[in-house]
Parts: structure tokens; C-alpha cells; sequence
């Protein structure tokens, strides 16, 4: 056995280093009528050398205890944890300690420790510690159209048209992620656009279910006789559907009966880029799901969405039901509907939209970045582990960024694709990226 408690810099061993002589220690598991709720621990450790050696032993691990109840209460200074491996051959896991304590023993023998002598002691080491077990931290191979089983950086676009190398997703093997509860990911997104820019949203999502869905729609693809196709570079697939709207227009988009068998009734986010509209103007969208034939509106998301600030951002058009009725393998096909309302004349054109897992918590992450431009080469780091995310610069952290929502999580032994968007006013579809991901595994008990 291995047993410790650590910030990292200062280790008290628990299980046999002098003056330590060892312990009693069995990892209680998570209480099933409340898996989230922390674990209390007593840990019994027996202690033979000087009284001056022993005293150094215990101040140590109390303090390690003054710092965790410092991290818990104010959020700032190293965390502490308790890092466990049952045998030599297995690898240590962690489990962050809130708060701890020590106890002396009841028996008066064995806490005698007259100055100046050598004493045999025991004591109770308690702790509250998180309900799970973190392995050491794993760095995720990753593969796309642009590389397989990647680990220095794997590049995305900022769009996914199907064209070899423009996918916005990078994909982990089920075999990667081990343990048996969803782990935080630390998101590593480098700037390789050739210059600085200036991203505003950043916006990442888990598919966990069905790696092989086709998560984008393209604008062009909406039901015939709707609009119009106009041609250009800049726009997904090079080319996006163009609308002229004075008053309501209902667009509709077919959605396959095999798009919604791998969906089967999960609520996806509908993440649109719009190539041109007015952003003075007051043009407004709702999205819907319709039938089969387009007639009965079957859900509708919560909000109408007035388009702002400009065609260089993503509109987060709300959350609806793929499709509406409940967890089904075998659904007809249905129609995606953005009802495009304008109190004048307005040209509104689309690009594309993406069917964004939101699975909560840790389906789908949103970050807004306040200002800072990512130079060339240089990161916007997502680290969910530790709780913070900011923008590298010559190696400082810039702490530039909210996060809007939980940090992104991955299932164990499943097959996932993490989906990768960003906007601002300078920044394109062709814009690129390379991708790394850590992780820790994360185990109910060990």
C-alpha cells in the first residue's frame, strides 16, 4: 500500500516512512443515497522515532489539513489530496481532501510523548474527502481527417462541410478514457491562423452518444423551393441559403429518420452561423421541430433570438428535443424549422447550423473571452481539472475569460468527438486550430 497526504511540494507518508511505522486504511465508497456528497474518513497510523521527529510528522500534516480548509473556504492556495495506491504494482490515484484533523489515541501509553525521548504513538488521521478517486493525468490521443492517434496538437477548422480536413471535432478512442465516472477535460485550442485573433465565444460540446452523427447542416441544404443558393469562399461548403423576409418565414430543413435513430430523442443545441443579415436591424429567429410533412409544430425553443452582433458570430438558438417524443431507435424523419421574423424588408442568409450535444452537466461548455487577442501560436486553455481557463502569452496566464457553463466532461469506454467552435469579429471558418486533451480518470472507489 501506498498512502500519502500531499500538495504537491510537501509529502507526509502515512504507510511506513520514519517515523511513520504504518496504518489501517480501506477506502469507504460513495454513499449510494448521495453519491455526490463528500466521504469522511479515519485513517489509524502508528508513529515510532523522537518525540522532535514525531511533533515535525503531525505539524506537517496539519498543516497540508490548514491549507485544505483555506482552498475550501476561499478558493485560493494549493489543493490538497490523499493519494492511494492499494499494491507497489498500481498506480496512484487522488482524492482532494476538504478538511482534516488529527486525534490522539484514548490510550494514555500510547500518546505519551515525554520531551526529550523516544516514543511509540498512535493517532487517528481523519479527513472529508471528495467522493471519487482521479488517476494520474492522461493525455488523450486524438484523430480526425487531419490526423490519427495525435498527441502534438491536432488541427480543426472552425466548420465541418465533409470536405477531407475541414472537420471542427477531434475523436477520442472508448479505450482511452478508463475509470467509471465522467472526468473534467483540460482543453488545450492553439492559435495556428497565422496571427493574432480576436475570438469572443468559444463553445465546446461532448458527443458521447453517437460519434458517427453529421453534426452540421448547411445552410443550402433547406427543403426546395425556399430561398435561394448564393456562392461564395467564405461560406461553409461554399455556399449558404439566402432568404428575403418582410414579415415571418418558416424555413425548413429534413432531418433524416437515420440522423434522429442516432439522436433518439436527446436535446441538442442549435448553434447557427448566419453569412449575412442587418445587424442593425430587428430580425429575429425561433427554432422549431415539425413532422414529418412540416405541419404540426411538435417543440420549440424556450426564446425567440434576435441576431446579434454581426455574421462573424454564432447565434445560440436554444435547445430542443431530436426528436420530440421520448428516447426512441426507430423515428420517422422530421423537419428543423427557423421561423426568421422581421419588422421590415431584410436579406438573412445561413450558413450553417450545428446539433450541439447539451447533455447536463458537462455536455456542452460556453466561454466568453473579454478582450484579450491569442497572438500566433499561442493557447486558449480550458482546464476543467483544476477549474480555471486563460489565454497563454509568452508563458503567463491571462485570466480574460467567463465560463458560462460546467466544464466540458468524457464518458469512460466510450467512443466520443469533441466539437470545437469559436467567434469574433475577425474570426472565419477557415480559421485553424490544433486540439490537445488531458484528462484524469475518474473511479468511484479503488
Amino acid at each position: 500500500m501506498d498512502l500519502r497526504v500531499t500538495d504537491g511540494v510537501t509529502n507526509v507518508v502515512l504507510d511506513g516512512t520514519a517515523p511513520v511505522v504504518g496504518c489501517i486504511y480501506f477506502p469507504d465508497g460513495p454513499n449510494p443515497d448521495a453519491p455526490g456528497e463528500p466521504i469522511s474518513e479515519a485513517v489509524e497510523v502508528s508513529l515510532s522515532g523522537t518525540v522532535a521527529t514525531i511533533r515535525a510528522t503531525l505539524r506537517s500534516l496539519n498543516l497540508l489539513f490548514l491549507a485544505a480548509q483555506e482552498r475550501a473556504e476561499q478558493g485560493v492556495g494549493p489543493r490538497i489530496f490523499v493519494e492511494y495506491a492499494p499494491t507497489a504494482a498500481d498506480s496512484l490515484y487522488r482524492s482532494e481532501i476538504l478538511r482534516g484533523g488529527v486525534e490522539w489515541s484514548d490510550n494514555k501509553a500510547l500518546r505519551n510523548l515525554a520531551d526529550a525521548q523516544a516514543a511509540t504513538v498512535v493517532v487517528v488521521v481523519t479527513w472529508v474527502r471528495a467522493p471519487f478517486w482521479e488517476s494520474q493525468l492522461t493525455q488523450a490521443t486524438l484523430t480526425n481527417g487531419n490526423g490519427t492517434n495525435n498527441i502534438s496538437g491536432l488541427t480543426i477548422r472552425l466548420h465541418d462541410d465533409g470536405t477531407a480536413g475541414h472537420d471542427n471535432y477531434v475523436e477520442i478512442d472508448a479505450a482511452e478514457v478508463t475509470g467509471d465516472l465522467l472526468a473534467p477535460a483540460e482543453i488545450h485550442l492553439k492559435n495556428t491562423f497565422g496571427a493574432g485573433v480576436n475570438y469572443r465565444n468559444f463553445y465546446l460540446a461532448n458527443n458521447w452518444f453517437d460519434a458517427t452523427l453529421a453534426h452540421v447542416i448547411e445552410g443550402e441544404s433547406r427543403d426546395a423551393g425556399y430561398g435561394s443558393v448564393g456562392a461564395s469562399s467564405a461560406a461553409s461548403n461554399g455556399q449558404y441559403a439566402q432568404f428575403s423576409v418582410n414579415g415571418t418565414l418558416e424555413v425548413p430543413w429534413t432531418l433524416a429518420a437515420t440522423t434522429l435513430q442516432k439522436t433518439r430523442g436527446r436535446y441538442l443545441r442549435v448553434l447557427a452561423k448566419f453569412f449575412f443579415f442587418d445587424q442593425f436591424a430587428n430580425v429575429y429567429v425561433t427554432a422549431k421541430i415539425k413532422d414529418a410533412a412540416g405541419n404540426i409544430t411538435l417543440a420549440q425553443a424556450e426564446e425567440e433570438v434576435r441576431l446579434q452582433p454581426g455574421a462573424g458570430y454564432l447565434q445560440n438558438l436554444g435547445v430542443l428535443p431530436f426528436p420530440p417524443g421520448g428516447y426512441s431507435t426507430a423515428p420517422s424523419s422530421h423537419k428543423l424549422v427557423l421561423a426568421i421574423r422581421t419588422e421590415s424588408l431584410q436579406t438573412v442568409s445561413v450558413d450553417f447550423m450545428q446539433l450541439t450535444p447539451t447533455f447536463p452537466p458537462g455536455g456542452y461548455r460556453e466561454i466568453k473571452q473579454l478582450g484579450n487577442v491569442v497572438p500566433n501560436n499561442e493557447k486558449f486553455v480550458d482546464d476543467g481539472i483544476e477549474g480555471i481557463s486563460y489565454v497563454t502569452v509568452s508563458g503567463q496566464q491571462h485570466f480574460v475569460s467567463a465560463p458560462k457553463t460546467e466544464p466540458l466532461l468524457l464518458w469512460p469506454g466510450r467512443t466520443q468527438r469533441i466539437y470545437v467552435l469559436a467567434d469574433g469579429t475577425d474570426v472565419t471558418i477557415d480559421h485553424t486550430m490544433q486540439v490537445q486533451v488531458w484528462f484524469r480518470a475518474r473511479r468511484a472507489t479503488i
